[in-house]
């Protein structure tokens, strides 16, 4: 199953009657006709150049319903005949800051504007770009419990640290409530769930739990669907995050500044919502993934980051301002042969960058960042890396 699922994540979807039966189903719109065109090698999507359309992520829009409300909707900007969703065209605006120490930096912003918009989706308010998550042991933070995700949540920051990450309680396609951990505002609860809605919105191919709204009858067969999430339930670790999971020691000892970042990652309170490890319990059809160790960092809640960071429209029951604790681990194997991009759109060019976009509940966080000696900052970084 693993192999017949990474067959299926790699081979682009074919679109027309002359389509091999297995890869029938691309379209009429769609955003990419194969999985790894956007999680290129399993890994997280590149963002568009300046002046260039997104190739590799979602782009989500603020759409006015009947009764004036915005909601969200992702936009399919390709078609196999016809007009798409919408083209969307991005330009990255810059603006320069400095540290403590007087040291400046620079940080980009993305802005979309939308052309040839299908006028049958109602009023456009405004756009955003999501890029594709790097597929990284998500069978194991899938076998987290509902229950420990629920036990980290302080919603009313009862403890008073500033930090009041909550669930994302949504519905299953099996008709049950569970907490979201997969996607930028954890919208899916079940690999399940997230492998349906991707191929459904991102290639439109219709299985027998979601369809798009031009199809009338599945496309793809169930076992090519529980393929795709086999493959993607045993994607393997990092190889420092592996052996963690795997109770063995270190390759080699940390270095001074990793164990110095180490302590900082935990000075400046990033680890109130980067958990370093989480457990999975038992997993009846996977008896693999079965009480584990996850050093994820992270809650997989959500966290009001403010306004720097905000989403057009919230999605679910997440605000435009919350987004999931996104995972650390593999971190520093993000690819070095293209630039290394993080955050939901990626805007960020670094992980540094990353941080200094930080706010509403890691204010703090970024404050003790900026004002940080620049070797204190430099530790951090490298302990980040070394994840």
């Amino acid at each position: 199953m693993f192999r017949l699922g990474r067959a299926v994540f790699n081979t682009p979807f074919e679109a027309g009657p002359e389509a091999p039966r297995r890869r029938a189903g691309l379209g009429p719109r769609f955003n990419a006709p194969s999985c790894d065109a956007c999680h290129n090698g399993a890994g997280r999507g590149d963002p568009p150049r300046d002046g260039s359309a997104p190739t590799q992520g979602v782009v989500h829009a603020a759409l006015s319903s009947p009764g004036g409300v915005a909601t969200n909707r992702p936009l399919r900007v390709e078609s196999v005949v016809g007009g798409s969703d919408a083209r969307a065209i991005v330009r990255w605006i810059e603006t320069i800051g400095g540290y403590a120490d007087r040291r400046p930096y620079s940080l980009r912003r993305p802005e979309l504007e939308l052309r040839d918009a299908d006028p049958a989706l109602g009023r456009l308010h405004a756009a955003g770009l999501r890029m594709a998550n790097p597929l990284v042991g998500l069978g194991l933070l899938e076998a987290v419990p509902d229950a420990t995700l629920a036990a980290l949540a302080d919603p009313h920051d009862r403890d008073g640290d500033g930090i009041s990450g909550r669930v994302h309680r949504v519905r299953t396609i099996a008709g049950r409530y569970g907490v979201g951990r997969f996607g930028w505002k954890a919208a899916h609860a079940t690999l399940l769930d997230q492998t349906t809605v991707a191929l459904a919105i991102e290639m439109g191919v219709a299985s027998r739990w979601r369809r798009p709204p031009e199809d009338a009858a599945p496309e793809i067969d169930d076992e090519l669907v529980h393929a795709l999430v086999a493959f993607q339930r045993s994607t393997r670790l990092p190889d420092a995050a592996g052996r963690r999971a795997a109770g063995e020691t270190p390759a080699r000892p940390a270095s001074a500044a990793v164990a110095r970042g180490e302590r900082l990652f935990h000075e400046y309170r990033c680890a109130g919502c980067h958990v370093p490890q989480l457990a999975t319990g038992a997993v009846e059809d996977a008896p693999w993934l079965a009480n584990r160790v996850v050093p994820a960092y992270t809650d997989l809640l959500l966290h009001d980051l403010g306004p720097g960071l905000a989403a057009p429209v919230g999605e679910g029951d997440a605000t435009a301002t919350e987004w999931r604790t996104a995972p650390l681990w593999g971190l520093g194997l993000a690819r070095s042969d293209r630039p290394r991009t993080f955050l939901h759109d990626g805007r960020a060019r670094s992980v540094e960058e990353a941080i200094l976009w930080h706010g509403g509940e890691a204010a703090l966080s970024r404050h003790r960042f900026l004002h940080a000696a620049a070797d204190d900052r430099a530790a951090l970084l490298v302990f980040l890396d070394s994840l």
